[in-house]
């Protein structure tokens, strides 16, 4: 049996004093449901934890905090370089797993153990096409990021493979360069990316597109990890509605046997009719 030690990670960004009822609500539940596990705010310089770590000692929980650039919290650009670096992760190193919770999600069951034992590297809510109108009922893929699980160590290989990947396509282009061969760069880039990470010049744009601040981080685990990495197993739409739902919940319930997922996102956006039904709310 493979050692599993799991940290919750909840994004902040904002003073406590202005979170939304909704927003203490999902707070509150994650202490809760989830005091088993070690719990960690994450969030920007600027920011005063006091006030958040208060209301965890009211659970009896003592939180962690990791600080990151101000630049990070500033806009959602910013969040999702994080969440796509190698340095966020090696924060983490000392657990096998860690679950983004950000503050519009909502938690259950504590079932982080019997994830993190399943051997899927990504975990998160099934997509649907046009999700942001949730219209249509044809799941496009999985990989929701606000209520989601990761590896960390195949978490940082992915990433490892992406340096690398950009390291010896730099300096091919700077040889090349020097050889006058510039008009046959991208030919010597696909053998080289063939011969070196058994890719195609394709796939390698794909992958370089990981620092493109339009690329959002779920997308980069949810559909590119696993082109960088064939290793990497992102979860299928089965078990990421068991895992989740965001969008389309009446229709992933009925799929799921009528039976609520681990936990959801953004639960107030997306059909909050259907859940005030199983979320509590002062509302």
């Amino acid at each position: 049996m493979k050692k599993v030690q799991a940290c919750i990670i909840i994004p902040v960004y904002k003073d406590f004093n202005e979170l939304s009822i909704y927003e203490i609500i999902s707070l509150e539940q994650s202490f809760k449901i989830l005091n088993a596990h070690d719990i960690c705010f994450i969030g920007p310089e600027r920011l005063n934890f006091t006030s958040y770590n208060k209301k965890a000692v009211e659970f009896n929980i003592r939180a962690q905090c990791h600080v990151f650039s101000n630049f990070y919290f500033s806009d959602i650009d910013g969040y999702n370089q994080l969440l796509k670096s190698y340095f966020f992760y090696s924060k983490f190193t000392l657990y096998s797993h860690i679950l983004i919770y950000q503050l519009d999600a909502y938690v259950f069951k504590d079932d982080l153990f019997k994830w993190c034992m399943t051997d899927f590297d990504f975990i998160g809510a099934p997509w649907f096409e046009d999700w942001s109108e949730s219209t249509s009922l044809k799941i496009a893929g999985v990989g929701n990021g606000g209520f989601s699980l990761h590896t960390i160590r195949s978490a940082l290989g992915v990433l490892q493979k992406v340096e690398r990947l950009h390291k010896v396509l730099n300096i091919v282009v700077v040889l090349l360069g020097l050889l006058s061969l510039k008009s046959s760069t991208n030919k010597w880039c696909n053998i080289i990316i063939r011969l070196l990470f058994k890719t195609d010049i394709k796939e390698a744009n794909l992958i370089l597109k990981y620092k493109d601040i339009n690329i959002n981080e779920d997308f980069f685990w949810g559909v590119l990890a696993s082109k960088i990495s064939k290793e990497f197993k992102v979860a299928d739409v089965e078990h990421a509605s068991k895992f989740s739902f965001e969008v389309n919940p009446q229709y992933l319930f009925l799929l799921n046997g009528e039976e609520l997922p681990f936990g959801c996102h953004a639960w107030t956006k997306y059909h909050y009719d259907f859940w005030k039904q199983f979320i509590p709310s002062q509302i």
